[in-house]
């Protein structure tokens, strides 16, 4: 496995597209009606973690220009530092009843914008402490870079066995 810390920007650029290529392949296969109405035992569906994945892209955005991520995801800070779980239950109740193509419109609009504001961003700015980025995230460590491979292909490849698992009734 990659040392996640010591990703390049052309190993973030390469990995992400791929990862983001791979999974318009695969839900090509799955008709609307798999991707909305199946769920596990959590009750999300395979939408509710394409929306997820849209978002955390999205909130790149927001990491990059220096406004809270929070805000971005439409939950307050209590939430927000009461963890993963807690902002994915609120993001997930706020939003289940999005349109699939809706869902799938905002995951293709986010992973674009996100590709074209890295590409332009210098290696050296992606290497700032996130915490430059975030100061009144006082908990988080590592770098931008970091906070884009988490949000990106680390993040894709983490959903894709939950989605599969979905869909394909494993």
């Amino acid at each position: 496995m990659t040392d996640l810390s010591a990703v390049t920007k052309d190993e973030l650029l390469k990995r992400w597209d791929e990862q983001y290529r791979a999974y318009e392949q695969f839900l090509s296969r799955f008709s609307d009606q798999q991707l909305t109405e199946l769920t596990d035992a959590g009750g999300w569906s395979a939408k509710d973690h394409l929306y997820h994945l849209a978002l955390s892209e999205g909130s790149l955005l927001a990491l990059l220009d220096r406004q809270p991520i929070h805000d971005y995801l439409g939950v307050d800070w209590a939430t927000y530092k009461a963890g993963d779980d807690a902002v994915n239950a609120v993001v997930q109740q706020h939003n289940r009843d999005l349109p699939l193509a809706e869902v799938l419109a905002t995951l293709r609009r986010n992973h674009q914008q996100v590709m074209e504001r890295v590409r332009a961003t210098p290696v050296a700015e992606l290497q700032r402490p996130f915490i430059e980025y975030q100061p009144h995230d006082q908990g988080r460590e590592g770098t931008v870079m970091l906070a884009l491979v988490n949000n990106t292909f680390h993040h894709y490849e983490e959903h894709a066995p939950w989605i599969a698992a979905i869909v394909e009734g494993k």
